[in-house]
């Protein structure tokens, strides 16, 4: 979609070329994508181009990872020979789309604010 900050092409360069039904999954979920950043992002309209694509691709193959044969998205694997014992922990299992913190470090999301209000009254303070 012309909307969307990235294409099922710039997923295939920076992951795996893609089957056909890998193609239509990543192609909503790049509209997907695309919106939670607008959402999130509130001035992404001034955000860089290539980093909003690569955030965009970051998300989706971490979503399709989830899916995949390959062990993209492991992040824990144990196994054991005698007598064959084998675990696998994957990163995100349920495939969902998340921006990291150093991603939205990039967008210049902030994700922590502080401040204080003073309940005393003035003739306290």
């Amino acid at each position: 979609m012309a909307d969307d900050f990235a294409s099922t092409s710039d997923i295939a360069v920076r992951w795996h070329a893609l089957t056909v039904d890998e193609q239509q999954r990543a192609a909503a979920l790049l509209a997907d994508a695309s919106g939670i950043i607008r959402a999130q992002c509130k001035r992404w309209q001034q955000e860089d181009q290539q980093v909003l694509k690569a955030v965009t691709c970051a998300m989706v193959i971490r979503a399709l990872a989830a899916s995949s044969s390959d062990m993209v998205g492991v992040s824990q694997l144990q196994e054991t020979t005698g007598p064959f014992s084998q675990s696998i922990s994957w990163q995100n299992p349920s495939g969902d789309l998340y921006m990291t913190d150093q991603e939205r470090r990039s967008l210049h999301i902030s994700t922590q604010r502080a401040g204080s209000i003073s309940l005393l009254p003035a003739e306290y303070r």
